[in-house]
């Protein structure tokens, strides 16, 4: 694990599965279950899952990744187009939203010392009235340690272990999750922030890992505009982890945003 070098990513689509080949995040994305996230070969569990959630559901989002009810849209279009992975699904009568979900690898590749990074961008578009589409993304990683990291407005940044219970980050933040991996030197980074979640919480799963779930979107959606949120995460050795999750949470201000359809 120590010579991983960065490489181009490479995006394999065949029908609604794509393999992506990418250094350490060698993978798969099933399109049609965006719940189960991108499977990677080098962590067990699903990455930068996303779904559909409820106010008045439980946030056990370890159940809901598996629950393909939790997101009831039909693929309307999918395809790669450089760097990313792109999915369009068709509004329903019971949610009428038509979001555009982007798979993008190489986002954070700039900042020197990460090893691979990948974005999940959710772009949303309603003909509604003020509507809330209610979407989060979550994150489940095998780790042998876990940090919260608090990145002010004022560019303070706060850092503490997160170990049991539930866990949720002040709004105005940016927040960074840093998951120490088990069986290699490197660290996962997952931020994002603060425009673009309305709350995040961590918590340990039934296996005692750290269970993330950001919460889109933090303001109602307006009849056809269109909103896009964003969560990012990134490899990055663990001897110097913290110093990179806030380099990469600062550069993650300064990144395009995609093209759409």
């Amino acid at each position: 694990m120590d010579d991983i070098e960065s490489a181009l990513p490479t995006w394999l689509l065949n029908e609604n599965v794509a393999q992506l080949s990418y250094g350490p995040l060698a993978g798969r994305v099933d399109v049609a279950r965006p719940g189960a996230g991108l499977q990677l070969d080098i962590i067990a569990g699903g990455l930068l899952s996303v779904f559909r959630t409820f106010e008045s559901a439980s946030t056990d989002s370890e159940n809901a990744r598996d629950d393909t009810t939790l997101w009831p849209l039909p693929i309307a279009d999918v395809y790669v187009r450089g760097n990313d992975l792109v999915a369009t699904y068709q509004a329903v009568e019971a949610w009428p939203y038509s979001p555009q979900v982007y798979w993008r690898a190489t986002a954070l590749d700039a900042v020197d010392g990460v090893r691979a990074s990948m974005s999940l961008i959710v772009s949303m578009q309603t003909q509604l009235l003020d509507t809330c589409p209610q979407i989060a993304v979550s994150s489940q990683v095998s780790s042998k340690e876990t940090l919260g990291l608090v990145i002010t407005e004022s560019g303070d940044a706060e850092i503490g272990p997160i170990s049991g219970g539930n866990w949720e980050a002040p709004r105005g933040t940016t927040y960074c999750l840093i998951r120490r991996l088990s069986k290699s030197p490197l660290s996962l980074i997952e931020f994002a922030s603060s425009g673009d979640y309305l709350a995040v919480r961590s918590r340990p799963d039934s296996h005692g890992n750290i269970l993330s779930e950001w919460r889109l979107f933090a303001e109602f959606l307006e009849k056809g505009v269109i909103r896009r949120a964003c969560v990012n995460s990134a490899l990055v050795p663990q001897e110097n982890d913290i110093e990179l999750a806030v380099e990469c949470s600062r550069a993650m201000e300064n990144l395009p945003l995609p093209l759409t359809t």
